[in-house]
C-alpha cells in the first residue's frame, strides 16, 4: 500500500492534534485537514483511493462520541484501525475485536512504524474477517427480528 496512514479531517481537539504531532514522521502518509466539520474539499472517489491505499487509519474520538465514521471507512477498505480506548468503548461496543487500541498516539507509532509486512498482513486480514463475520451476523439478527 502507498501510504503508512492516513488522517482527513479537523484537527479541533488537543487528541487530534497529538496524533498529528506523533505520526507526523512517519512517511509515507496522507493529511487532508479541514477548517469545519462536514466541509467537502475531498471526493469520494479520492478519499476510497486514499483509504485504499493506506495500511493503518487512527481513528480519533469525534467531536462528542467516542465514535466515529472512520472506523467503519477503515473496515470497508481493508485498513487496519488505531482506536482511542476511551472507556473501553469499542470493546463494549465490539467484544473481541481486532482494533489496534490506544490511549495515548504515541502508543502506536511502533505498529505503524516497525511491523513488518507480515504483520501487517495478518492484522489486516483479522481485521477483514472479523468485519465480514460481524456484518453477516448482524444481517442474520435483523432478518429474524423482522421474520418474528
Amino acid at each position: 500500500r502507498k501510504y503508512k496512514w492516513a488522517f482527513t479531517g479537523t484537527p479541533h481537539k488537543s487528541s487530534r492534534h497529538d496524533l498529528l504531532f506523533q505520526f507526523s514522521d512517519i512517511k509515507p502518509f496522507f493529511c487532508h485537514k479541514t477548517q469545519k466539520f462536514d466541509v467537502k474539499n475531498i471526493s469520494v472517489d479520492e478519499m476510497n483511493e486514499v483509504l485504499s491505499s493506506t495500511e493503518f487509519i487512527p481513528c480519533p474520538s469525534g467531536f462528542v462520541h467516542p465514535e466515529s465514521y472512520r472506523l467503519y471507512e477503515a473496515l470497508e477498505c481493508g485498513c487496519i484501525p488505531i482506536v482511542e480506548n476511551a472507556y473501553k468503548y469499542y470493546d463494549r461496543l465490539f467484544p473481541n475485536n481486532p482494533f489496534i487500541k490506544v490511549d495515548m498516539w504515541i502508543e502506536a507509532k511502533p505498529a505503524i512504524s516497525e511491523w513488518r509486512e507480515d504483520q501487517i498482513k495478518q492484522k489486516r486480514e483479522e481485521c477483514r474477517t472479523w468485519w465480514s463475520q460481524y456484518k453477516k451476523q448482524l444481517q442474520e439478527f435483523i432478518i429474524n427480528k423482522i421474520n418474528l
